[in-house]
């Protein structure tokens, strides 16, 4: 990808090297771990009854587990302090500067949005959206997935509720993200963050970057 503002590729190349590079050869991680057995040493150490097979993926399942929820987390934070950069760049201020610059149009976000997405965060990238189009007549109505306004119900989700739909307001603003993860549609249902969905959003956070370049 050829792009021409230098905040624009090094956030570009950060999304492929940290995040994409990881989530496409975790496989070798586990096939690796899947081979290794846990020793008769081990075992004792851990309390492990000898007799019972145990290979290190076994042992190492819930911190495989987690790598995707931590992927995702990450690569939302990255997109946040791309937006940062990226505003404070295009208008000639400090990153610290930026809410009170953005505070007529936070403003106008908060007297047309409720609930979960009312938030002004960048981690909510239906704000995100907003700002951009309203700022540089940006569009994100077309090549994003519908799981791109979901980024901010998403991440509290997974943060504060270990993914767990807890309630009727995750329930209706995680809609597509429930349907990729083809979860049941209720609540109670957990997020799991498996590799198609944090494709998914890779592929957003690639195409934000895209449409800011200038």
């Amino acid at each position: 990808m050829i792009l021409n503002n230098k905040i624009c590729l090094d956030f570009w190349n950060r999304i492929n090297k940290e995040v994409a590079s990881g989530q496409q050869f975790d496989y070798v991680t586990v096939s690796a771990l899947k081979e290794q057995k846990i020793t008769e040493g081990a075992k004792k150490v851990l309390g492990i009854p000898i007799s019972q097979e145990m290979t290190l993926l076994d042992f190492n399942q819930q911190a495989i587990d987690i790598l995707g929820k931590l992927r995702l987390i990450y690569l939302f934070s990255i997109i946040e302090a791309f937006i940062e950069e990226y505003i404070a760049d295009r208008e000639k201020i400090n990153t610290s500067d930026i809410t009170l610059h953005l505070k007529p149009l936070a403003s106008a976000w908060m007297k047309q949005t409720t609930g979960l997405l009312n938030s002004q965060s960048f981690l909510n990238w239906s704000y995100l959206a907003f700002i951009l189009k309203e700022k540089y007549k940006l569009n994100f109505s077309t090549g994003v997935s519908e799981c791109f306004i979901e980024a901010g119900p998403l991440r509290n989700c997974l943060t504060h509720d270990n993914g767990i739909i807890s309630d009727e307001i995750y329930r209706q603003n995680l809609q597509h993200v429930i349907k990729i993860e083809g979860l049941p549609n209720i609540i109670g249902s957990q997020i799991k963050v498996g590799s198609k969905l944090i494709w998914t959003y890779i592929e957003d956070a690639r195409k934000i970057i895209e449409l800011c370049d200038y």
